[in-house]
């Protein structure tokens, strides 16, 4: 049987994700007790959490705009997946500094190549969350490996293993770009009141409290820094398992499916609040998979420069996510044992 040529970029897209996730997702999973370790404390970990938001969401729209207005789609998505294991190798290999810088250049690569991408992807088929959803289906089988990989790292005292599916993307997304060169197609002209709308809606991820922040939370509340990788791993899980339920879902009621993530955000937040950091990680993977599948989906059926929409959305998330970060940190000040 004939695979579409659309299927299989899709498949490679999707293994690109895939491999980039185990590696910088693993590094996530452990970012909380890597800072605790080389002398970071909650404050600490709340204000790297908010730069590299604000560098991964916030630097999207200069990005999206770059890649429209000069054709670079492809460019910008194969340098932004090169530079994950460059980014994580400088945070593994420095001190507090070094994981700031690292975690900094890792947002980095993300930022250049997550707009660039979702361009590239909404021209593969006009049953967009189904696109959406088996790409974030595939990205999430590596976000839960990065977590359960790391744990492996930690155990073993091989933490340099996560690096390894990082450089084996690059090589995943050549690829990709080998089977589909083609490039997305602008309708119109751009709309500041939908790119206004498509940043608003971002920005209700405020009321997500950030995942890294749960992961340590659950740390600290065990005594058992095992505990933030699995903990992660529970929301990479369960974003996995309800990303295409979520597709379908979008391709079905159109917007009214947009209140899904703002929902399961409120509900990550009160069981943070309450001590439950695990039921928390299992909502806030809700949460996650809506903003990855019915949002982008949203974006690809409204915007007339696809990858500026993909940019003002990634531009509201960004804003939201960092104050979740900063407030939730300090909150956990008052809810959980001080790490360390």
């Amino acid at each position: 049987m004939r695979v579409s040529r659309w299927v299989l970029a899709l498949l490679f897209f999707g293994l690109t994700s895939l491999l980039a996730d185990v590696c910088y997702e693993g590094f996530r999973g452990i970012l909380g007790p890597l800072a605790f370790e080389k002398g970071g404390s909650w404050t600490d970990l709340g204000l790297v959490l908010a730069e590299a938001e604000l560098i991964n969401w916030g630097l999207r729209l200069p990005a999206a705009i770059i890649a429209d207005r000069l054709a670079a789609w492809w460019s910008l998505t194969i340098l932004g997946y090169a530079l994950t294991p460059v980014g994580v190798a400088v945070a593994l290999a420095g001190g507090l500094g070094g994981v700031a810088l690292g975690v900094a250049l890792e947002r980095l690569g993300k930022t250049l190549r997550a707009p660039a991408r979702d361009a590239l992807l909404s021209g593969l088929s006009g049953r967009r969350g189904l696109v959406y959803a088996v790409h974030e289906v595939m990205d999430q089988v590596g976000a839960v490996t990065g977590p359960l990989l790391a744990y492996y790292a930690i155990a073993t005292g091989r933490v340099w293993l996560i690096l390894v599916p990082g450089m084996a993307s690059v090589a995943a997304i050549l690829a990709a770009r080998a089977v589909y060169p083609g490039a997305p197609s602008p309708r119109g002209h751009p709309q500041l009141s939908l790119h206004a709308r498509f940043a608003l809606l971002g920005a209700t991820s405020l009321l997500l409290p950030h995942p890294v922040v749960i992961a340590a939370a659950a740390a600290a509340a065990t005594g058992d820094a095992g505990a933030a990788p699995l903990a992660y791993t529970l929301a990479m899980l369960v974003d996995a398992v309800v990303a295409l339920p979520l597709g379908k879902l979008y391709d079905t009621l159109g917007s009214a499916s947009l209140a899904t993530a703002p929902i399961a955000g409120i509900a990550a937040g009160v069981l943070l609040a309450t001590g439950h950091p695990i039921a928390a990680s299992a909502a806030a993977g809700i949460a996650l998979a809506a903003y990855e599948t019915v949002y982008r989906a949203y974006v690809a059926d409204h915007a007339p420069e696809r990858a500026a929409g993909f940019g003002a959305l990634a531009l509201g998330i960004g804003v939201g996510q960092a104050t979740s970060a900063i407030i939730y940190s300090l909150l956990a000040l008052i809810a959980y044992p001080s790490p360390g």
